[in-house]
């Protein structure tokens, strides 16, 4: 091959080698140390000019989420203002009618849940770390934060000291009115509706406690019944036939002999008599029970021991 022709060939090659080169050193860009204060940008807006950026910027610190207002829980979502009133015997009580009772309190109560809401401090409002699991004291003003739900409402709420104390009242009212509720289901047992007053309740439990062709088993429940509501010798009275118609009941059912109970604590003088067997007979005759020394008795006539079917 000629020289000449070599000679252009390589000419050739390291023109197009050149033009490479030269096309990449024109695309680097300018390294962070020897770029301008002011970087050429050229835009269709046509500003010519833009201050200089850093190219890896600190991240703006994260500010804690804080609710924009804070309030205390207000006293009225726990309970109503003013005392509760005590409900009368035989009467359904606490102003409201029998089916709000039933409505309100007849139903099983919801188990408690836990709070979703950011546990704020009731006292001071601050945000808490974690939401409390019992009585704690806040770490921003010190004051003792409670956790406790009501009647109607299951959720477990932060609440200060006197919140709690209109808790505690709903706590009570809800148990008087669910005590009410017993006495009046097993008053309406003797044909005795809610509402009735105290006289004539009491007149129709000392009939039906008198009357031979009722039922022994809810005779003797009159008769306890009216020697937990009377006072003086009447409470005397019917606790004394109570206890008679205990052993009535068992001699019913055709039981010759009996025992008598001491229950879960009694006194010394019961607990002397406690497990002794007696015939129906002797019982019956004698009536040593209720227990004239037990000391129950003597203070409440609530006698310790009682009649109950002899053990094997």
């Amino acid at each position: 091959m000629p020289t000449s022709i070599l000679v252009f060939l390589g000419l050739a090659v390291l023109g197009i080698i050149g033009l490479i080169v030269f096309s990449l050193s024109g695309q680097r860009r300018p390294s962070p140390a020897s770029r301008p204060d002011d970087l050429h940008i050229p835009s269709e807006t046509g500003l010519e000019h833009a201050p200089k950026t850093a190219i890896n910027p600190k991240p703006t610190p994260v500010t804690p989420w804080r609710p924009k207002e804070t309030k205390a829980i207000p006293a009225q979502a726990f309970a109503t203002p003013g005392k509760p009133k005590p409900i009368p015997f035989g009467m359904v009580g606490a102003g409201l009618s029998k089916d709000a009772h039933h409505k309100a309190h007849l139903q099983p109560l919801p188990a408690p849940i836990e709070d979703l809401a950011p546990p704020i401090c009731p006292y001071c409002g601050n945000l808490l770390a974690k939401r409390p699991k019992q009585k704690t004291r806040c770490p921003h003003c010190n004051q003792v934060i409670f956790v406790k739900y009501t009647p109607t409402d299951p959720v477990k709420r932060l609440v200060t000291e006197s919140q709690l104390l209109l808790v505690e009242q709903q706590w009570a009212e809800y148990q008087v009115v669910k005590s009410q509720l017993r006495i009046d289901a097993e008053l309406a047992i003797f044909g005795i509706s809610p509402g009735s007053n105290e006289e004539a309740v009491v007149e129709t439990l000392k009939v039906f406690s008198d009357d031979p062709s009722k039922d022994i088993g809810l005779r003797k429940m009159a008769a306890h019944y009216l020697s937990s509501k009377l006072t003086g010798r009447d409470k005397t009275k019917w606790a004394t036939i109570g206890y008679r118609l205990d052993l009535e009941a068992l001699l019913s059912n055709g039981y010759q002999e009996v025992e008598i109970r001491g229950g879960a604590s009694p006194c010394p003088s019961c607990q002397s008599i406690a497990g002794m067997r007696v015939p129906t007979a002797e019982a019956k005759a004698k009536h040593p029970i209720p227990n004239k020394n037990c000391q129950r008795w003597k203070e409440f006539r609530n006698c310790c021991a009682f009649w109950g079917t002899p053990r094997i």
